[in-house]
């Protein structure tokens, strides 16, 4: 039975692999330029490699933490999860729009995430663990996470404060 999940963050997969592909061409012109310089490039380009950043969640322990690792070495701070009381997925729209340089076109883009969180008792403070494309692969995370913390499984409901129903009494 494992101890911990590792939530990787991989929200800019493709930026990373895209930039690793341009990283591994210049290092091997500058290899053939100017062998150390050449060297230090491709070494740097392996550091980039296997960076990886994420959420680890220590379930025994009741902690977590925000990683960072290169070349397998892991690092970051452990933190108590004592403030959240329930686990939420939250449907979320998130939306873009990409412009050519020239301006000669535009695209906007919109599409559905599902974010799952750990939350306070009042829903008021969230944590956001993962997102994803879809409510089955966000269920699951949320199922176990609900299982291994023992945590219950809510819908999102904040209780609001006097100042905010006399706010919206208002309007």
């Amino acid at each position: 039975m494992k101890n911990s999940i590792k939530l990787k963050h991989d929200d800019f997969k493709s930026t990373k692999n895209g930039f690793l592909i341009v990283a591994i061409f210049v290092s091997i012109l500058f290899l053939l330029a100017n062998f150390w310089l050449g060297i230090i490039s491709i070494i740097i380009t392996i550091i980039l490699f296997t960076l990886e950043v994420g959420i680890e969640i220590h379930f025994k322990n009741r902690k977590y933490r925000y990683y960072v690792a290169i070349l397998g070495f892991v690092s970051g701070k452990w933190k108590g999860l004592d403030n959240y009381k329930a686990i939420i997925v939250l449907r979320k729209k998130l939306s873009g729009q990409l412009v050519s340089p020239k301006l000669v076109t535009d695209f906007n883009y919109k599409h559905v995430v599902f974010d799952v969180n750990l939350c306070s008792a009042s829903h008021r403070v969230k944590f956001s663990l993962k997102k994803y494309r879809s409510i089955d692969d966000a269920m699951n995370l949320a199922k176990l996470l609900s299982e291994k913390l023992e945590l219950p499984l809510e819908k999102y409901s904040p209780i609001l404060s006097n100042q905010t129903k006399m706010r919206r009494k208002r309007r």
